[in-house]
């Protein structure tokens, strides 16, 4: 897969916005999203407002794992980032996958009350970031 345009600008932009803390540092990141991620883009009139990328490739551990997402900031409060997610659990619900796991970083608070409001919770707190998951087959079965 390769990345979009639209996405990997949308990408950049808020590596800036956050002085270099939304990805890793290095030319490592993309290429392995590339590689192994799979994405998902919320386009509306053909324009990409956020997107996902996720990894469904461990069923034997039964978690999904969430790695990137991104709304851009003109539609944020719109929906956007929790349609992604919700697709993300709906998808992993489909495969059989037991838990979704993310990780935040500490001191974002915002992005850390967005994932609590969908019913992530801090699992494991690390040096800078807390890991958080959802039970997705419990949210599956409330459909």
């Amino acid at each position: 897969m390769s990345i979009p345009a639209a996405v990997v600008r949308l990408i950049r932009d808020e590596q800036e916005r956050q002085n270099g803390r939304f990805i890793p540092p290095g030319d490592e990141y993309l290429p392995k999203l590339e590689r192994a991620a799979e994405l998902v883009c919320h386009e509306v009139a053909g324009e990409c407002l956020g997107f996902v990328f996720f990894y469904c490739n461990a069923p034997e551990t039964g978690t999904s794992y969430i790695t990137l997402l991104g709304v851009d900031p003109a539609a944020r409060r719109r929906g956007v980032g929790t349609a992604l997610v919700n697709y993300v659990l709906e998808v992993a619900g489909q495969r059989a996958f037991r838990w979704c796991r993310l990780e935040v970083d500490k001191d974002n608070s915002a992005a850390i009350r967005f994932y609590q409001r969908l019913g992530f919770e801090i699992v494991e707190s690390r040096e800078t970031r807390f890991l958080m998951q959802v039970e997705v087959a419990r949210r599956h079965d409330q459909r």
